[in-house]
Formats: C-alpha cells, sequence, structure tokens
C-alpha cells in the first residue's frame, strides 16, 4: 500500500499541525498516527508539527500487508490543526478502503 499525499498553500500564510492518521476497522476502529519515521503510534501526535502550509506532493508512508493485518475497512485521514491545540483548521481529508486476504 503507498499512501500519496498533496497539499495546496492558501493565499494567507498558515502554520499548522499536521496529522495523518490511519483508523483501524471494526470493532475498536482505533486510530494509529503517522511519525516522521513512517511508524505508526497510537499516541495522538502529529506527523509535523508548527509547520507553514507550502504546495507538497510526496509519499510519506508504504507498507506491504503479510496477510495477518484485520480484515475490513480502513480509513486514512488528514487534518490540520491550530498548534499545540488540537482545534481543527480545514476540512478533515478522507480515504476509505478495504483489505481482504
Amino acid at each position: 500500500m503507498t499512501l500519496t499525499t498533496a497539499t495546496t498553500a492558501g493565499s494567507t500564510l498558515q502554520v499548522v499541525d499536521l496529522y495523518v492518521v490511519l483508523q483501524l476497522p471494526v470493532p475498536d476502529q482505533a486510530l494509529r498516527f503517522l511519525q516522521a519515521d513512517g511508524g505508526l503510534t497510537p499516541e495522538i501526535r502529529p506527523l509535523v508539527g508548527s509547520c507553514t502550509v507550502a504546495p507538497f506532493m510526496g509519499e510519506p508512508f508504504r507498507c506491504a500487508f503479510s496477510g495477518g493485518e484485520p480484515v475490513g475497512d480502513y480509513r486514512w485521514l488528514a487534518l490540520f490543526t491550530e498548534p499545540g491545540t488540537g482545534t481543527i483548521t480545514e476540512p478533515v481529508a478522507q480515504v476509505p478502503f478495504a483489505f481482504s486476504p
């Protein structure tokens, strides 16, 4: 699986915390937060903190499924928040996908 992201800057400079989150399937729908090293953590931590929104296109995450992952519906979420507050500043981007062996 390859996750590709893109951002575009607005006309006004905006400093944000960027979160990229993987929501696991039911029953618990746990959240895993993408980190700069490519790892996923259950701790609520931004991928990048206090960054200025700028045009970007890249691949922040890639993995090969082993077949042992839970079967079901997953969802990637991406959001900007005011730095250090958790207050969401833009609509949350969502990309659902399903996994089955």
